[in-house]
């Protein structure tokens, strides 16, 4: 307070104001901001981390995809010839051992690249399971029984036990055929001579437990901290001295994982180890076929009723009638496999898929042998371009492939591939293959000769490609209406279904096995038995409504072709309706 002057202050007053700072200068908001930037710093890290490893995995996809395919493609030029080599008579004795254990090695190394084509696919997440139901007990005896060679050879003894004769579940059988495969070789391998591996299968309701128990070498506590992590192999004198890529058990893990199962270890120095899995007991809709109990290893038949349409030379036909394309362009593996299929065929070769294709479009091979890995244009990428051309549908396709992945295989048949054989082959299997396929088309072009009933036809799918299918009932279609004419031909035949005459022979003999001509007259002469049997018309009415130009003709061919004439079919027919009216 100052007076009137105001120049003395007669007294003063202190008024303290304390400002409240903003939510935003506050010390906790602060340390909110700085624990949330340190989060959202460790996310970005955690992303851009996520994303170099994707790319990563990506590069070691591509790097173990070729690396296998070219490890695949040079055993089959290591096995292949060695498998001939083993049907010479007269090797001595050192030969002769030289020889198996080169076999085995090659064998060894099989396993190896399939193991490394397994892992890419698990290591990036992308392993799909197809479970079906299976006989778990029937499964594990049977990779049991296939060891025991292995076993044998080390004096080991494999015993197995099980408290159920049958226990179906759902699993994805060619994983756990691997889980048990590889538990049994590392229980055999880790063994001392002389002693015995022990596989206790226990199922229950709920779920199944099987243990591969050994005496062996054990594995140390420093080790089983290691053992289920990618490309770890224990440090011990059995692992130094044997292939392998150190990969087998972390695809136990993760193939029992996939399964909803775990993996356990139970080991110790100088005593033994025992492997336990334990998955739950699943079902699905899908049931196994019997195609899937043929032994494992043993490559099975992959065909299609409508798609195995193969003309290839069997034991009956005339050498090098048929002529076979090979695309791969592997050049040893290709000079391997013209040296084994020129002595039937007559072979030709192509170095990659645009060749392949221009060599196609010149010499309609009978059949197409081509790799799946290539330059330019790949073997499904071929596979795509024969089968949606009306000009070369017909022509039948077998792939090579170094992918074990099912879904590949179930690719290229998606495709209309008519089957496939995984290198390294032996190339025993693949003249089987061939003459399977031969057995096969010849069953299938007797019952398409059979088809002569219009309901069935119209209903019936006669051939799985599109393309085919068509084209043979628009066959048969142009044929019956044209059945009265007599002077209907292989020229006005092939004028009618818009193709050239050359056309038109070649794919009626590849689908059917039939020139124009003999197609026209055996359609005819079943038209004719039909018609016969119906009673209604006389032999010389069924001539001129089947458009044979004399009676004379028509019984040679009737004959010719039912071992009967027309005349004994009719009778047998008026007796037959003579019987049923008394």
């Amino acid at each position: 307070m100052y007076d009137n002057s105001l120049s003395t202050v007669l007294d003063e007053r202190t008024v303290w104001i304390d400002i409240q700072p903003p939510f935003w200068k506050t010390w906790w908001f602060r340390i909110g901001v700085s624990i949330l930037l340190l989060i959202i710093i460790q996310v970005l890290v955690k992303a851009c981390m996520d994303h170099i490893r994707q790319k990563h995995a990506r590069d070691k996809i591509r790097f173990f995809t070729n690396m296998a395919h070219d490890i695949r493609t040079s055993l089959t030029l290591i096995s292949a010839p060695m498998e001939k080599l083993n049907l010479i008579a007269g090797l001595s004795e050192d030969a002769r051992y030289y020889l198996d254990l080169a076999t085995e090695q090659a064998g060894r190394l099989s396993s190896v690249a399939t193991q490394l084509l397994d892992f890419e696919k698990v290591d990036i997440g992308k392993g799909q399971l197809f479970p079906v139901m299976t006989d778990v007990v029937r499964l594990v005896l049977k990779r049991k029984l296939i060891a025991e060679a292995s076993a044998a050879k080390k004096g080991v003894h494999l015993v197995f036990s099980c408290n159920q004769e049958s226990y179906i579940t759902a699993v994805d059988k060619l994983k756990i055929e691997k889980v048990v495969d590889n538990l049994l070789s590392n229980a055999i391998k880790y063994s001392y001579p002389q002693n015995r591996v022990e596989i206790n299968l226990t199922v229950d309701k709920k779920q199944w437990h099987l243990e591969v128990k050994d005496y062996g070498i054990g594995i140390s506590k420093k080790a089983r901290k290691k053992l289920f992590r990618e490309f770890y192999r224990g440090d011990n004198l059995i692992n130094s001295g044997v292939v392998g890529s150190g990969i087998g058990l972390l695809l136990v893990k993760n193939y029992v994982g996939m399964h909803a199962g775990h993996v356990f270890l139970e080991s110790s120095e100088q005593t033994g180890s025992s492997f336990h899995i334990v998955i739950p007991y699943k079902e699905t809709e899908k049931l196994q076929t019997a195609g899937e109990l043929t032994i494992p290893h043993a490559p099975s038949i992959v065909t299609h009723e409508g798609e195995t349409e193969l003309i290839i030379a069997g034991e009956g036909c005339k050498e090098k009638t048929m002529s076979i394309l090979i695309v791969e362009d592997n050049i040893e593996l290709q000079k391997f496999l013209v040296r084994c299929l020129s002595e039937k065929y007559r072979v030709l070769t192509a170095d990659n898929g645009v060749q392949a294709w221009e060599l196609i479009q010149q010499e309609m091979p009978d059949l197409v042998i081509s790799d799946i890995m290539m330059p330019e244009l790949d073997g499904f990428g071929l596979c795509k371009l024969i089968k949606s051309t009306f000009e070369t549908s017909h022509i039948p396709l077998l792939l090579l492939t170094s992918l074990t992945e099912k879904a590949r295989h179930l690719e290229g048949l998606g495709l209309g591939a008519n089957d496939y054989i995984t290198k390294p082959f032996d190339i025993h299997i693949l003249l089987l293959r061939i003459n399977n396929l031969l057995i096969n088309r010849a069953a299938f072009k007797d019952k398409m000769l059979r088809l002569i009933n219009q309901e069935d036809r119209e209903k019936k799918i006669v051939f799985a490609n599109e393309l085919n299918d068509k084209f043979i009932k628009k066959a048969y279609e142009v044929i019956y209406s044209n059945m009265d004419n007599c002077n209907f031909g292989k020229d006005e035949f092939a004028a009618a279904m818009y193709v050239s005459s050359s056309l038109l022979y070649k794919k009626l003999k590849a689908l059917v096995n039939q020139s124009p001509s003999d197609f026209i007259r055996i359609v005819r002469l079943n038209h004719a038995l039909e018609l016969l049997h119906s009673g209604k018309y006389t032999v010389t009415e069924v001539s001129e409504l089947c458009g044979f130009s004399s009676i004379s003709y028509f019984s040679r061919a009737f004959k010719k072709h039912f071992d009967k004439l027309p005349t004994e079919v009719g009778v047998l027919m008026k007796d037959k309706c003579c019987s049923e009216a008394i």
